[in-house]
C-alpha cells in the first residue's frame, strides 16, 4: 500500500486531474467529462529553448440543468450564476434541484 500511495503521489498531474477524477467529483459518468489536451507552448524545452515566462492555469467549468419554480427547465452554462430555460429532448429527465450534466476542463495562459 505504501508503495502505491508513493507512486500516486508522483504523479498528481495524471491521476489527480484525470477524467476519472472530475467524473467522481462531480457525480458524472467519462463520456460527460471533456478535457482539452495541456498546450506545451511555456515549456522551457519547447522551441525555442528558453524561459518563455508563461504558465496554464487550469480552468473547471459545469453546465447544469435544473427546474425552475415554475416547473420549466433550465440550465447554466457558468456553473450556476445564471439560469436560462431550455427544451430538452423529450426523453431526458431534468432534476428538479441544480444537477451537474456535464463537466469542461481547459487551459487558460498567464503571463509570469
Amino acid at each position: 500500500m505504501i508503495v502505491i500511495g508513493v507512486f500516486l503521489w508522483s504523479l498528481p498531474g495524471m491521476v489527480w486531474h484525470s477524467k476519472w477524477r472530475y467524473a467522481g467529483a462531480y457525480g458524472v459518468t467519462l463520456d460527460k467529462v471533456h478535457m482539452d489536451k495541456h498546450p506545451h507552448d511555456c515549456a522551457f524545452l519547447a522551441a525555442p529553448l528558453g524561459e518563455k515566462y508563461c504558465h496554464y492555469q487550469r480552468t473547471v467549468s459545469t453546465v447544469r440543468w435544473a427546474t425552475s419554480t415554475t416547473g420549466q427547465p433550465i440550465v447554466s452554462y457558468d456553473d450556476g450564476k445564471t439560469w436560462s430555460v431550455f427544451e430538452p429532448d423529450a426523453n431526458v429527465y431534468v432534476p428538479k434541484i441544480s444537477t451537474v450534466e456535464e463537466v469542461y476542463v481547459s487551459w487558460e495562459k498567464k503571463d509570469d
